[in-house]
């Protein structure tokens, strides 16, 4: 975690509970969508961790740099996958545009 940022403990387990409830939101229909949006907004909140490790590998001797690189990857996939899973069905949407 970049060290601007304070709390690291806290804020790891803050944000890992609200992974689960996210997930576990996902499941139910009414909540996907706004499920959806909170972990696409969680995902950029965990962002500068991320660029924090692949601008500092030298910090993380135990994680080789290309994998830093490829997380960094992983996580604008993983964006994507969150978006287009959230959406209603075409149907629905159709339906609500009118």
């Amino acid at each position: 975690m970049p060290p601007y940022i304070p709390w690291h403990r806290e804020l790891v387990y803050a944000t890992g509970v609200l992974e689960i409830v996210g997930a576990l939101a996902l499941w139910l229909p009414a909540w996907r969508r706004a499920a959806g949006l909170g972990l696409i907004a969680l995902t950029l909140c965990v962002t500068p961790a991320n660029v924090h490790m692949w601008l500092n590998p030298q910090l993380f001797p135990d994680v080789p740099p290309v994998l830093l690189s490829v997380r960094l990857l992983v996580q604008v996939a993983l964006l994507a996958c969150i978006w287009w899973s959230t959406r209603p069905p075409p149907e629905v949407a159709d339906a609500a545009a009118v």
